[in-house]
């Protein structure tokens, strides 16, 4: 198994269950999340030597509960995500929590290790670094030591996992990017450190405290590097301009909020803090608090309404210079093109010209419990970065023109002031999604649409190259050859109660020779699916779909009869762009299914993914 492969199915087999464990170890939601992403980041960061452990979810466990007991409130505010809840007593399990967090910290985490993570005592000893006699009697103690009205240790700890039913982790490609860094981070101090013995001889050790970085930087020569805080004016050298200095003025009022989406007459300010104070995340798919950790200062304003399940938020981001914004930009802009929260679905990207110096916009739809479309638009003008999301629960997104408008109102306010492009003539025009991370030329999970009844996040496989196409069925007989490179790709739903495990989605990519190939491959698979009941007598007409627009694919429902009483269907796509072709494959069971539209647009999607390909 691959490498990345490896970690990603470690973690989604092993984040619930530890994520379980931490909660109630600390009682507290915000901190066991963000402790947990910590030491999935963590691990991927030194995974050659994690997986090779005897435990590597010990060893997982272990970093997490470390960094839920010495995370510092500034670590908490600037890296983790804010969750609903913050304490024991806001948990309907208050008892069970408080119980538990009376017990002495080494009876607490015996007693977890014990009926939560189901450790026997020997190996309880381990993990804790103690003998299995201290073991054995500090579970002792915290077992006689409970009592909750006659609900058992075991009973208790479970019901509390009902306080995190909704905690959503961020996707593996986000925790191994941030290992990533961390382990690149590390290298840098390691150089930095080594060089500073070289060169300060005795320094670090004649010292009461250690060179920091910083410090050992500005001791070579070398500027210090900025901490990132966002006090107005830090670390500018003396021919930086001036800050602009945003006041609340820039931000928009409940009354310009009016006409946003028709079911709302009325807007209420919730909440409006700057960057130091607050809680900075503010929508689905956003990784980090700011998109300029070294900005100026920034913004934010959300916003309720009269109408069921519609809220608002701006956040205002001034950055040092204009090149600073541009990346500010680019960053917040990949937040959404490529959302790593597990059952979000990008629905539309839109390229707007005549709006500020830049301005993109896209929809996208929460699949979670709490069904919601959101809408995203986002501007720049000179050294300011403004984005305007909507959120409802109405059975479709908020429109997009209506939400740029609201974002241009700050643009007119704030360009002039910072030599920004002051336009707000707004064109949208829909273009295809921007490349994905990673798998190139495939389909993403951010990609996939909702299937009926179910709330769960799709999961991908790797791509691997396979002569037995899985996506191949008998009607269209679409068979690529080993010069055609095809590559298959399956989703799944792997923590979906109830799903059966035959339901999946299967899409294979294959490049010909010549656009002419492909052409004449998708042309005679066109015509065996068409008459696939002339051939198979236990298959029924296939109801076809033409995809919109200039997209050279079509997509099909098939039906075949296995019994009297019994039948099976499945969908199946296939689209070609230039010499590559992609064909899906959807295998619905009783109660679970999209419908063909939303499988057309998927096919339609798949065909734009092709571009991306290299070569």
């Amino acid at each position: 198994m691959a490498r990345v492969d490896d970690f990603d199915a470690f973690y989604h087999a092993t984040r619930r269950p530890l994520l379980h464990q931490t909660y109630a170890l600390t009682g507290d939601v915000e901190r066991t999340a963000t402790a947990v992403e910590h030491a999935y980041a963590q691990a991927w960061s030194q995974w050659r030597k994690v997986r090779g452990l005897p435990d590597p979810v010990a060893w997982v466990r272990t970093e997490a509960w470390r960094a839920a007991h010495s995370a510092r409130p500034r670590w908490r505010r600037r890296s983790g995500r804010r969750r609903f809840g913050g304490n024991p007593d806001a948990s309907p399990h208050r008892n069970h929590l408080r119980t538990l967090h009376a017990l002495p910290d080494g009876q607490r985490r015996v007693v977890v290790l014990h009926h939560l993570a189901e450790l026997p005592v020997d190996r309880i000893a381990r993990e804790v670094g103690i003998s299995e006699t201290s073991a054995a009697s500090l579970l002792i103690q915290g077992e006689q030591a409970w009592g909750t009205g006659g609900t058992s240790v075991g009973t208790a700890l479970a019901e509390v996992e009902e306080d995190i039913a909704g905690v959503r982790l961020a996707r593996a490609p986000h925790l191994r990017r941030s290992g990533d860094r961390r382990y690149r981070q590390q290298a840098v101090v390691g150089v930095v450190t080594a060089a500073a013995l070289m060169v300060g001889g005795g320094l670090l050790i004649v010292n009461d405290e250690p060179a920091s970085i910083e410090q050992a930087s500005t001791a070579g020569g070398g500027a210090p590097r900025s901490s990132g805080a966002r006090s107005p004016g830090a670390g500018l050298s003396g021919n930086a301009p001036e800050p602009f200095l945003l006041g609340e003025d820039a931000l928009l009022t409940p009354d310009e909020l009016r006409g946003l989406s028709p079911s709302a007459d009325r807007w209420t300010v919730t909440s409006t803090t700057d960057g130091t104070t607050g809680d900075p995340f503010y929508a689905a798919c956003q990784p980090e608090p700011f998109a300029d950790p070294d900005g100026e200062q920034s913004l934010l304003r959300r916003f309720r309404s009269d109408g069921d399940g519609l809220s608002a938020v701006q956040v205002i981001e001034e950055s040092r210079s204009e090149a600073e914004s541009a990346k500010a930009f680019a960053t917040m802009e990949d937040w959404y093109a490529r959302c790593g929260d597990d059952g979000v679905q990008l629905l539309a990207t839109l390229s707007v010209d005549g709006l500020g110096d830049q301005a993109r916009a896209f929809q996208l739809r929460d699949l979670g419990p709490q069904h919601s479309y959101l809408t995203v638009g986002i501007v720049r003008t000179g050294p300011i970065t403004t984005a305007v999301i909507a959120s409802t629960r109405a059975p479709k997104p908020v429109s997009v023109r209506r939400v740029l408008d609201r974002a241009g109102v700050s643009v007119t306010r704030t360009c002039l002031r910072v030599s920004g492009d002051c336009s707000t003539m707004q064109r949208l025009t829909r273009v295809p999604p921007m490349p994905a991370e990673e798998h190139r030329g495939f389909l993403s999970a951010f990609d996939l649409p909702k299937v009926s009844g179910v709330s769960a996040p799709w999961v991908g496989t790797d791509p691997v190259r396979s002569l037995d196409d899985p996506a191949a069925t008998a009607c269209e007989r679409a068979n690529f050859r080993r010069g055609q490179r095809p590559r298959s790709r399956v989703f799944v739903l792997p923590t979906a109660k109830d799903v059966p495990r035959r339901f999946g989605l299967t899409e294979t990519v294959a490049t010909f020779d010549t656009r002419a190939d492909a052409r004449a491959f998708v042309r005679q698979a066109f015509a065996s699916a068409d008459s696939c009941a002339d051939r198979e007598l236990s298959a029924s007409r296939p109801v076809s779909r033409e995809l919109p627009g200039d997209h050279h694919g079509r997509a099909w429902r098939f039906e075949f009869e296995v019994t009297e009483q019994r039948s099976a269907s499945y969908r199946m796509g296939l689209v070609r762009t230039g010499r590559r072709v992609a064909q899906l494959t959807l295998s619905p069971t009783k109660g679970y299914d999209v419908d063909q539209r939303e499988f057309g647009a998927l096919v339609v999607r798949a065909g734009q993914r092709l571009t991306e390909a290299d070569g």
